[in-house]
């Protein structure tokens, strides 16, 4: 047989070999080549989880260093682990993977949540963080976001 890409129609009758390797991933454009629409959800439902992994991850990365700001020690993280329910509470989520992946996709603030934690004067006296802190943080989501699109 002969190799052809993943554009090339099949005909009735054609006989296939595919070939698999376990380092490729599934793309946002093989949903243009997939016929059925079995093949189509998974691919989406695949793509989707993978972004959904992405924002946790970004979530979380973002607000560890967020309540790093507010103590050196552990005292932040501890702050926010007394104030979890109420959080979770007052942005209506069922637990705190929930509140990271929101917090991924840009669903919540970060600032939000820090006033949730932290109150709002300790959010306003801590200081605006620094352009360069934010940026890094945008910077961040816009590299996660672009590899999700493609």
């Amino acid at each position: 047989g002969k190799m052809v890409s993943m554009k090339h129609n099949l005909n009735n009758g054609d006989t296939v070999e595919i070939l698999t390797s376990n380092k490729q991933k599934p793309k946002k454009e093989w949903l243009k080549y997939v016929r059925t629409s079995k093949a189509k959800s998974r691919i989406r439902s695949w793509l989707k989880r993978q972004q959904r992994d992405r924002s946790l991850a970004s979530g979380k990365r973002m607000l560890e260093r967020e309540i790093e700001k507010y103590s050196a020690d552990d005292t932040g993280r501890k702050q926010y682990h007394r104030k979890m329910e109420h959080v979770l509470t007052t942005f209506d989520l069922k637990d705190e993977e929930h509140l990271l992946v929101a917090l991924g996709y840009g669903q919540i603030s970060l600032e939000s949540v820090m006033i949730e934690v932290f109150g709002a004067a300790a959010v306003k006296t801590r200081g605006n963080s620094s352009q360069g802190d934010k940026r890094e943080i945008d910077d961040e989501f816009v590299r996660a976001k672009l590899t999700s699109d493609a």
